[in-house]
């Protein structure tokens, strides 16, 4: 993990657009299982098992979601499952479904993964002078959603007190007291719309606030007066790192090739094809570098 976070930001961020690019651009089974087991194992290694299972406990039913709807709308293939009526539905299509919730999920870990290590302050200092604006669109986006979660959070707990502290108002003195516990733990399906309606349009109007205190705290600094902005560089690009640069760029070179070659020899429809080839052996290199990264590092 240490080793990862003194990397050169540069370095962590094309690698995770290769990955990225790869991963959606191999529509393939192998690709496919190679990216979401190197995703997982690498989100294990950097955040622990516990909280990488807590992220994808919801994921299996959304690959479910995926794959059914696949095999309903499709009617491609030529391996019949089994027949409602006059329609018929085919194993190349739930395959096909499979393959694209499995490739959603990867892609999902990809970014959770690499969001500890590209903070704000490593894609400003990268992005900072070449394309300010995109960078700082990206710090705020990558902010956004935790401050939402947060905000939602304690929007809940104050609600959820006045609400005991009224019913605590109205009970009569000979029934215990009213106890309240966690939100997170006595949310339920049965919780009125109007508590969710107002937990929302507080929310939104907390998040509009914000924004507009950002935009003129950023106004104040004199954001966009000046066509170059002068930033600190904490971060030098060594020779070491113009190396590991060069080897990503042919690693993701191969691999390059190697989707071009899997995505000629295999099709799923009409029939699956079964292909074996040299070029899963870059794939699984590629995938499995951070974790390696990272477990050479506590070594």
């Amino acid at each position: 993990m240490q080793m990862l976070e003194r990397t050169h930001p540069l370095i962590l961020m094309v690698y995770m657009a290769g990955i990225l690019i790869l991963s959606m651009l191999a529509l393939e089974p192998v690709y496919v299982m190679l990216s979401f087991l190197g995703a997982l194992v690498f989100g294990a290694c950097v955040r622990g098992w516990c909280e990488t299972f807590h992220f994808i406990r919801w994921q299996p039913a959304l690959v479910a979601v995926i794959a059914l709807a696949n095999l309903l709308f499709s009617s491609s293939g030529s391996t019949e499952l089994f027949r409602i009526g006059v329609r018929a539905f085919y194993l190349e299509s739930l395959v096909f479904g499979l393959c694209m919730g499995v490739l959603l999920v990867a892609i999902l870990l990809w970014f959770w993964d690499f969001s500890s290590l590209l903070t704000s302050e490593k894609v400003e200092a990268v992005l900072g002078n070449v394309a300010p604006v995109l960078a700082i669109m990206i710090t705020m986006i990558a902010r956004l959603i935790p401050q939402f979660v947060r905000q939602g959070e304690e929007i809940d707990e104050v609600q959820r007190a006045c609400s005991a502290a009224q019913a605590q108002a109205h009970q009569p003195t000979s029934q215990p007291p009213f106890r309240h516990t966690s939100s997170r733990h006595t949310a339920t399906r049965h919780t009125p719309s109007s508590f969710r309606f107002r937990q929302i349009s507080v929310l939104m109007g907390w998040t509009l606030e914000d924004s507009l205190e950002t935009a003129q705290a950023m106004k104040a600094r004199g954001w966009g007066y000046a066509r170059k902005r002068t930033t600190y560089e904490r971060y030098v690009f060594k020779k070491s790192d113009a190396v590991c640069l060069l080897a990503a760029a042919l690693l993701f070179l191969a691999c390059g090739v190697g989707v071009a070659v899997a995505g000629q020899q295999f099709h799923f429809y009409p029939t699956l094809s079964v292909v074996w080839s040299i070029w899963y052996a870059f794939a699984a290199v590629l995938f499995c570098v951070p974790t390696v990264v990272v477990m050479r590092g506590r070594v």
